[in-house]
């Protein structure tokens, strides 16, 4: 994205304007189902400013760390935004701090804004586009976000899907109206069984509600999704593609050609499918037999 015609002319002039920094705040990217538009500009009555026909909500806000420099790095900004408007507590709180959300940084000067002389949505600098990395602080009134750069060249992300260390960026399944909705969903966990269920909350703990399945973005809570139960200890595992042919009461079938891994207890008669609980996160061979 290029600087606008009008826009790079402006700040050639002595007296351009005055700039409008207006944020987008996109929580769609972690599973989210909002997108918070934002601005540290207060007018005297308190109001949004309008641009593109989208309404920017005032907030007591801070930045730092835009600039680009001559050493080959990305900057890393920094964005401190007041916790009272908004409710961004609430939304670090459901959201696991909001880290992977995207957030783009919009400027303008103030005569391109709607219902202005000179209204132009088109009129703008090129977007900062960046992820929120970390949460750096959280007191009574504030909330520090550390950014880091989301990489955008012709729409192309490079690497294809952003990593982050610790935290996984796929969008986990919702639950609506009865049922879970795949959507928008990139998280392959699909396991739903009404005789089994699967459930986990943002604390990775287990429910069998499923209107409160939700995952924490972490490590652990695809260990919970995705490997077998913990046992109570001393029992034999049958790892393998296929149920054993001889089973015994008791014996247990760790299924690994399915994601994700499903563990199974034979009653006698049948193998019944276990719900998962807490998990261990040992790695388990292909085809073999372990105790637990």
């Amino acid at each position: 994205m290029t600087t606008n015609v009008k826009v790079a002319s402006d700040i050639q002039e002595l007296s351009p304007g005055r700039l409008i920094e207006m944020y987008e705040l996109d929580l769609t990217t972690i599973g989210g189902t909002e997108i918070i538009y934002f601005t540290p500009v207060v007018e005297d009555d308190n109001t949004p400013i309008t641009f593109n026909s989208v309404d920017y909500i005032p907030i007591q806000m801070e930045t730092e760390g835009w600039e680009v420099t001559g050493e080959g790095t990305l900057p890393r900004p920094k964005i401190t935004v007041s916790n009272v408007l908004l409710s961004f507590a609430g939304y670090v709180e459901d959201y696991d701090d909001m880290v992977g959300a995207k957030l783009t940084r919009k400027r303008t000067f103030k005569q391109y804004l709607d219902g202005e002389s000179e209204a132009d949505p088109d009129a703008t600098f090129p977007y900062d586009i960046f992820v929120i990395e970390r949460k750096a602080l959280q007191d009574r009134r504030t909330i520090v976000f550390e950014l880091s750069a989301y990489m955008d060249f012709e729409g192309i992300m490079i690497p294809k899907r952003q990593i982050l260390r610790d935290t996984c960026l796929h969008n986990y399944r919702i639950y609506v109206s009865g049922a879970f909705d795949y959507t928008n969903a990139t998280c392959p966990y699909t396991k739903e069984s009404s005789t089994s269920p699967s459930y986990f909350d943002r604390s990775g703990d287990y429910t069998s509600t499923a209107s409160n399945d939700r995952c924490g973005r972490r490590l652990s809570d695809c260990v919970l999704r995705f490997t077998c139960n913990r046992l109570t200890g001393g029992e034999t595992v049958t790892v393998a593609d296929n149920a054993p042919a001889f089973p015994s009461t008791d014996d247990y079938w760790l299924e690994t050609s399915l994601l994700p891994n499903t563990l199974y207890k034979y009653n006698g008669t049948s193998w019944v499918e276990l719900a998962p609980e807490e998990l261990p996160t040992r790695a388990f061979p292909s085809v073999a037999k372990l105790r637990v």
